[in-house]
């Protein structure tokens, strides 16, 4: 299902398409869908009134399936029916999603350059045989955050490649963060806000913005799929993010020794807050 571009599903671009909404397997009205770049995810009803009598304002639902004219699926979670359109807090590609044992993966904005701020290449790498080898690469994290209602594991993962572009080989590579339930199940809403909890963390602790570049979910069946919910989306500063950990409050080094004690006591506090809002 993941299509595993360099950028996220919506995080990179406004995305607009022609699409039929389903109550089981009903078609009931058509619209247009609009979502990504900070947009909201929301269905336009089509002049399709006869239809529209299917969906009542002020209805919400836990789940409806979208269907578009290249004949791709799409389930939008959370939704509130209103006059002239459908809003919804999530947006997953393919049919309904089973949440069982899933799992989230969330790769950062700037949170990837200041965490491998240390990776380079060994020059000794063989050109011949494309060999590359890393030298002083970070050190890669899990810690089980235990100071909440519903714990839930971070761990951290490294992903790369290398990439032929006309002359030049380009190496990639990025951090990808893993939140795992331990013991129970979240949500596809509790998934969102570890999200951007998460974010903020790593926004206090570089003392530089962050953003969501992709996220994907897996659960126990080996379903993957490219998710997207509204988020903040800094201003990039190029500067700043070409000199990597230069700019930052705390260097991933500063931080390595700590995980486990700064995560749980950041979660205990962000989770106390969220539930007096």
């Amino acid at each position: 299902m993941r299509k595993g571009g360099v950028m996220g599903f919506g995080y990179d671009d406004v995305v607009e398409k022609n699409v039929e909404v389903f109550k089981g397997n009903e078609s009931v009205v058509s619209g247009k869908l609009t979502f990504g770049k900070l947009k909201g995810i929301v269905v336009f009803f089509a002049n399709d009134l006869l239809r529209v009598n299917a969906l009542s304002a002020g209805e919400t639902y836990g789940q409806l399936v979208l269907k578009d004219d290249g004949g791709d699926f799409y389930t939008i979670i959370n939704c509130t029916v209103e006059a002239f359109s459908i809003e919804a807090e999530l947006i997953l590609e393919g049919r309904s999603f089973l949440l069982n044992k899933a799992k989230l993966y969330v790769r950062y904005n700037v949170v990837s350059r200041w965490f491998n701020d240390r990776n380079g290449i060994d020059r000794s790498s063989s050109r011949q045989d494309r060999v590359v080898t890393w030298s002083a690469n970070q050190e890669q994290f899990e810690v089980e955050v235990l100071s909440v209602d519903k714990p839930f594991s971070v761990k951290s993962s490294s992903a790369n490649g290398c990439q032929r572009v006309n002359e030049d080989f380009v190496i990639h590579e990025h951090v990808n963060f893993c939140i795992e339930p331990i013991g129970c199940e979240f949500s596809i809403i509790e998934f969102k806000d570890r999200v951007h909890e998460l974010l903020v963390y790593f926004v206090i602790v570089m003392g530089m913005p962050a953003d969501v570049n992709s996220i994907y979910l897996r659960n126990d069946d080996g379903d993957v799929r490219d998710g997207y919910f509204p988020a903040f989306v800094r201003e990039p500063n190029h500067e700043y993010e070409s000199a990597g950990g230069l700019y930052a409050f705390l260097t991933a080094d500063d931080v390595k020794d700590h995980w486990h004690e700064s995560l749980n006591n950041y979660f205990s506090v962000a989770m106390v807050k969220r539930r007096d809002l």
